[in-house]
């Protein structure tokens, strides 16, 4: 509800990275095209694409190569951070 209360018009929640990935490549909303403006990840999702698999794939497309990825995760190891930015995140955040 704070995003929404805060001005954003679509919040989309979505259970693994193979849906999230099509909503991005669809991007269809009031008839038009547009990409998100923030991805929020966590690395380790259910389904065959993991949170890393699935920054790649974004920063492969050339409609979303420009959306900002925050990794939110509990992999807090210096080789797990390196990996993250290495594949293309904006931030990468730990979980309390």
């Amino acid at each position: 509800q704070y995003l929404f209360d805060q001005g954003y018009h679509q919040v989309t929640a979505c259970p693994n990275a193979e849906v999230a990935l099509n909503v991005c490549e669809e991007g269809r909303y009031n008839n038009q095209y547009q990409v998100p403006d923030l991805i929020v990840s966590d690395i380790r999702l259910g389904g065959d694409m993991d949170g890393i698999a699935f920054l790649r794939s974004i920063r492969r497309e050339k409609r979303l190569q420009g959306i900002p990825v925050i990794l939110l995760t509990a992999k807090i190891e210096t080789k797990d951070r390196i990996k993250g930015y290495r594949a293309g995140a904006d931030a990468y955040l730990a979980k309390p």
